[in-house]
């Protein structure tokens, strides 16, 4: 599946499945600055198995940080990325990163980036 079908499957509100493992959800804007960064790892283990990395973030409710961007990154050259559109894009992420096929290792990482605004 090409990327531009997955931003149509974004803006009909449905799962996104990309067939890709480096993808930028949303857009970069002036002042904004990468404010946390998660890593995922799986294995290595001694015989390949499918396996799946979860990203799941929520920036606390009592922050004023708002989310402007998402950049993540897989160690596989291709991988399935499941994005939940079922979240505040500007307060939550949800991606499932799934291998095509068994691997014996698997990382990911997602970096968050944003901007805090005046309460």
């Amino acid at each position: 599946m090409n990327f531009k079908i997955c931003l149509l499957l974004v803006a009909i509100g449905v799962s996104q499945v990309c067939s890709v493992c480096n993808v930028g959800l949303g857009k970069r804007q002036t002042f904004d600055h990468e404010v946390d960064v998660l890593r995922v790892q799986k294995g290595p283990l001694p015989i390949p198995q499918n396996m799946t990395l979860i990203f799941d973030y929520e920036v606390d409710p009592t922050d004023s940080l708002e989310m402007t961007y998402v950049q993540i990154q897989g160690s596989l050259s291709s991988c399935l990325l499941v994005i939940d559109n079922n979240v505040d894009v500007k307060k939550a992420f949800r991606v499932q990163m799934l291998s095509p096929e068994p691997v014996t290792e698997m990382q990911g990482t997602a970096k968050v980036y944003g901007i805090r605004r005046g309460n």
